[in-house]
């Protein structure tokens, strides 16, 4: 009897050890909702752009892009299929109508993490600078690993045997950075407040666009003074803030978006997603 019970102990105690053997992987910094992958796919160009599985490791559950004050701005929206370390290459190719790469904006998974658990969804920015956007119809998007090990894509357009999904660029991009600086620093259920100004005109304040996906929300001039940016921005008077419609407090969520007004260039940090409550 006391033999079994020895036993028994035992294992019980290995059973506790593999129990915590099986550390989970710390969360993703840039980890995000089902709800906030659904707003960039809704974004995306077309259902080509939308659940693109690479292999068995990755979904691209969305990707979209925008014209930022920097460069074309993408939001991709990745999950993972399985609990897997996080060492690949993004690679982002701007590209010509050959498929010549004219500029690169690669960046590597594990930056700020080194494995993710399955199902982790989080979503990656990406500044592409005008400057080598020059002659570039597409962005070539692809994961590779050491070696030149390449994932494939399982749909959409792409090239390089499947290896890149390509990406259309819009056809209207600037030559070079937009000479305001700004950003959109929050949306939610009070406000939606940010700051931008014009280095070249610090005097002349600027006329903000703030929409909810499609519909615009408010055209607002940066007038409101900032005591942060007193000493820093000019005479920090550029702020801009609006009171956050009703209609938007209905528990979904909304793509807060902020553009210049006869610029076409997004405010950095745009869009956010406000939660709706």
């Amino acid at each position: 009897m006391h033999t079994k019970l020895i036993r028994i102990a035992l294992a019980l105690a290995l059973m506790f050890t593999a129990a915590c053997g099986k550390k989970k992987a710390p969360p993703h910094p840039h980890a995000i909702t089902q709800a906030d992958a659904d707003a960039i796919a809704e974004r995306a160009p077309s259902d080509d752009f939308r659940d693109v599985e690479f292999d068995d490791n990755y979904v691209l559950l969305g990707v979209s892009g925008s014209k930022g004050a920097r460069g074309f701005e993408l939001q991709l929206a990745w999950k993972s299929m399985k609990k897997q370390p996080l060492e690949h290459l993004v690679a982002i190719h701007a590209v010509n109508s050959e498929g010549k790469i004219v500029g690169q904006a690669d960046y590597k998974q594990n930056a700020a993490v080194a494995e993710v658990e399955a199902n982790t969804i989080w979503r990656d920015s990406v500044v592409i600078p005008y400057e080598k956007l020059a002659g570039a119809v597409n962005v070539g998007i692809g994961l590779m690993a050491e070696g030149q090990q390449w994932l494939l894509a399982d749909r959409g357009p792409r090239d390089w045997d499947e290896r890149r999904l390509l990406f259309p660029l819009p056809k209207d991009l600037p030559e070079k950075p937009s000479r305001f600086i700004g950003f959109l620093e929050a949306a939610h259920a009070e406000n939606i407040v940010g700051w931008v100004w014009n280095p070249d005109e610090p005097s002349k304040r600027v006329e903000v666009e703030i929409t909810d996906g499609a519909t615009v929300l408010a055209k607002v001039v940066a007038d409101k003074p900032r005591t942060d940016l007193v000493g820093k921005v000019g005479d920090g008077n550029y702020g801009f803030s609006i009171e956050t419609p009703a209609a938007l407090k209905d528990g979904k969520p909304h793509e807060i978006r902020a553009k210049i007004v006869g610029e076409g260039v997004e405010l950095r940090n745009s869009p956010k997603i406000l939660q709706g409550k």
